[in-house]
């Protein structure tokens, strides 16, 4: 298999990795983990098929110095990630949609029998906490999809102003017209506070 068909045929939703052999004699060999493990290797019998594990430990961006060759590691993709904020009726669809394309979900609600539900239909984690105590845990990034259908407008406020601090690759919320502009309203609110209490 070649090197561009082998990356094509990857799943978008893993960590999937690049080693390759800057100096010596192996220089020019690589190798593509997915999910921490080889798929591919441009030589069967070479380099990384007597060092992968040492390759795999290294971090990404990184040289690894590794028997006197340096070794490049970089990330190609990684796991697709959808946190919902609210595990009422209107999540269980989605976690449904979202297990079909892939991504690893995560439940956010604050009351255990909704987290109970979503981890019975499919969720990968739940959390039974405040959403701003849940969401504080979860840093974000690039690869992590953020989705408020909680209760109320409190609630979904409380979620957008934590989620917007994050790095991520979508954020969404699902409400009613006046739901939306009541959390706009409140949203705009609070950072006309946070910036008077900067200001004092």
């Amino acid at each position: 298999m070649e090197f561009y068909e082998a990356v094509s045929e990857l799943n978008i939703n893993l960590e999937n990795r690049m080693f390759t052999v800057c100096n010596g004699e192996h220089v020019g060999e690589r190798m593509i983990t997915s999910a921490g493990e080889p798929v591919w290797m441009s030589r069967s019998d070479g380099f990384f098929s007597l060092h992968s594990d040492d390759a795999i430990a290294a971090e990404d961006g990184s040289l690894a110095d590794i028997e006197g060759e340096r070794v490049f590691a970089e990330l190609l993709g990684s796991e697709k990630k959808l946190v919902i904020c609210g595990a009422g009726h209107v999540s269980m669809p989605v976690i449904d949609i979202a297990k079909m394309l892939g991504f690893h979900v995560t439940a956010i609600d604050d009351r255990e029998q909704f987290i109970r539900n979503a981890l019975d239909h499919g969720a990968d984690e739940g959390i039974c906490s405040g959403f701003e105590a849940a969401l504080s845990a979860i840093p974000g990034d690039p690869d992590t999809f953020f989705l408020i259908v909680t209760r109320g407008h409190l609630s979904d406020s409380e979620c957008l102003l934590s989620i917007v601090k994050k790095p991520r690759a979508y954020v969404g919320m699902i409400g009613s017209r006046r739901k939306v502009g009541m959390v706009h309203r409140f949203g705009a609110h609070a950072g006309r506070t946070r910036h008077r209490r900067r200001d004092a």
